[in-house]
């Protein structure tokens, strides 16, 4: 009998329950103080359906190449007509026409040239359509330094203004992504600036 109990197997030890799961704490967003948003992605600027993405810095930009341009220009034109074309042509009869015309010549090369330097700068400033707006610029107040009869002041004064608002309304219409729609602004801008001309 003693050999039979020994024999037998011996019951299956139950295993030990599991430990308890500990409760969790409620997530909590990080603190944003001291957090620096500026070094976080940004989403890339999105432009509008119909013009391409600007900020005011191009606005700006552009007001300010405007104003530049229209020194330049005065300045050119003054330096041609009293240093270029007065002492090549004023001295002798023959060039009578071309002398009694030198504010309007040198006025005009002082356009061309003012129209290059704003192209360029209109291009390194990162304003869309440069050629455009320069050219129509160039265009609408072809010679505005001499048909402003006024003192020296009043005439730099009036002709760097024109060529600041000119240049900001151009760079305006020429933002629309449609080139087409752009060019028919830009030039029934330019006919509205004739205008008080051909009157």
């Amino acid at each position: 009998m003693q050999n039979d109990n020994k024999n037998q197997p011996s019951s299956p030890i139950a295993p030990p329950p599991p430990p308890p799961i500990p409760p969790q704490a409620p997530y909590s967003a990080p603190p944003t103080q001291g957090y620096d948003t500026a070094s976080a992605p940004q989403a890339p600027p999105q432009s509008s359906q119909a013009t391409v993405y600007t900020t005011p810095k191009h606005f700006i930009f552009a007001a300010l190449i405007g104003l530049v341009m229209g020194a330049i220009a005065w300045g050119i034109m003054m330096l041609l007509d009293r240093f270029v074309i007065t002492p090549l042509f004023c001295n002798n009869i023959e060039n009578f026409t071309v002398c009694a015309n030198s504010t309007r010549l040198s006025a005009h090369s002082a356009t061309i040239l003012a129209a290059l330097a704003g192209m360029f700068g209109l291009l390194a400033a990162g304003i869309v359509r440069p050629l455009l707006i320069a050219g129509a610029a160039a265009v609408a107040l072809w010679g505005a330094q001499a048909w402003i009869q006024s003192s020296w002041w009043e005439s730099l004064l009036t002709t760097v203004v024109l060529y600041g608002l000119l240049y900001l309304a151009l760079f305006w219409l020429s933002r629309f992504k449609k080139a087409l729609v752009a060019i028919i602004l830009v030039v029934i801008l330019v006919v509205l600036t004739k205008l008080p001309l051909m009157l």
